[in-house]
């Protein structure tokens, strides 16, 4: 039974999980691993599985006890099932599953972690097995032991941003900042991840010049041509990152210097899609309303904030690591401006073989089946010498 790729917020689906030793050699005891990103979560808890989370990225592993014998295969119990859910903030979304020989597990996994309460996962036979012979052997390629399955999530984010109306006098250096928000409910991330998700674009209104500004933020002229000098410029683009979790908020901090008093100087700060010549709404976004708002110097009515009692630049955003929603199950990290809210295959030969390169997923002495595909471990007998 295959997966089912796309979803709506909430709904869940059953993980007809298989695995076979097709090796020589008993398996004594395996290691299931699942992982899921952000939008993504297992229904069930068992006290044998224990969970971590790193980044974005999710990762439970359940220890299976008992002999996995050649030539047979298993499944999951039928007291103890395994759903995946998308939650409310699902968009794109990895599973990414293996399983392992009792010991050969991610040890960086296994080492920490806490075992999840409820009752033990378990597994069954799914076809009759031979008695299993004593020894047993370790993988040869555990490179091949895990695969992952792609989840699309219908789904929006609104990303917004705010009016900023300051007030000041000429020689005044007004200290502001200009943000960009997700108001969700899904969380986004870029297909690659060294592009950048989205973009925030200032435009400075007349008579100020910009002394201060965060290094995610580069200098272009009016026309969006890239200036060498940084200070001055007339607009400023400012870069997000590759990700950006649901209900999260990025300020981009501004000093701005009024060398000429202008009534009701008018600028703007839009935000958008960073692959265009113009911000943009995403084609996730449905609300291009609140994609672009005012900034005003000294509104007509007096309106605004003034100069701060010791104007100085605000620091530059510092990078904080989110996990890469890619093939490698490693975490990448990506610079990011500050930020505020809420904030994936199997293996067991002459020792074990256990997997092929495309395809079914192989695993210590045993193989997994899921999402249609499958894991094999196959396991040889070593060569007795003397």
């Amino acid at each position: 039974m295959k997966l089912k790729k796309d979803l709506r917020p909430g709904e869940s689906q059953p993980m007809p999980l298989v695995f076979a030793n097709e090796g020589t050699q008993a398996a004594k005891g395996v290691v299931l691993e699942l992982g899921t990103t952000r939008g993504m979560e297992l229904v069930e808890t068992y006290d044998n599985c224990r969970t971590r989370t790193a980044g974005d990225l999710t990762t439970v592993l359940c220890s299976v006890e008992g002999d996995f014998v050649p030539g047979a295969a298993y499944e999951l119990a039928g007291d103890s099932p395994l759903h995946i859910k998308a939650t409310a903030h699902a968009y794109d979304d990895v599973l990414r599953y293996g399983i392992y020989p009792a010991g050969d597990e991610p040890k960086a996994a296994a080492s920490s972690g806490k075992a999840r309460a409820g009752r033990k996962l378990g597994v069954s036979p799914a076809k009759s097995a031979p008695a299993a012979p004593g020894l047993r052997a370790s993988d040869l390629n555990p490179g091949d032991n895990r695969r992952e399955f792609a989840f699309h999530t219908e789904n929006t984010a609104d990303f917004t941003t705010s009016p900023v109306s300051l007030k000041g006098k000429a020689g005044d250096t007004l200290s502001t900042a200009f943000v960009f928000e997700n108001k969700g409910p899904a969380w986004i991330h870029a297909a690659n991840p060294a592009d950048s998700l989205a973009r925030t674009v200032v435009v400075v209104p007349e008579g100020a010049k910009v002394t201060g500004k965060p290094q995610e933020c580069l200098a272009v002229d009016a026309d969006g041509t890239k200036r060498a000098e940084q200070l001055g410029a007339p607009r400023y683009e400012c870069a997000l990152g590759n990700r950006v979790s649901e209900n999260e908020k990025v300020v981009y901090p501004f000093d701005l210097l009024i060398e000429k008093v202008v009534e009701d100087a008018k600028g703007s700060v839009t935000v958008g899609d960073w692959g265009t010549s113009a911000p943009r709404p995403h084609a996730f976004d449905p609300n291009a309303g609140d994609n672009t708002a005012a900034v005003v110097i000294n509104a007509k009515g007096g309106t605004g904030t003034g100069p701060s009692p010791s104007p100085s630049t605000s620091g530059s955003p510092s990078p904080t690591p989110s996990a890469s929603v890619s093939a490698s199950a490693s975490a990448s990290p990506t610079a990011k401006a500050s930020t505020a809210g809420t904030g994936t295959t199997a293996q067991g030969g002459n020792l074990a073989s256990t997997g092929s390169t495309v395809g079914p997923i192989a695993v210590g002495a045993a193989a997994l089946v899921a999402a249609g595909g499958a894991l094999y471990v196959a396991v040889r007998r070593r060569g007795v010498r003397g």
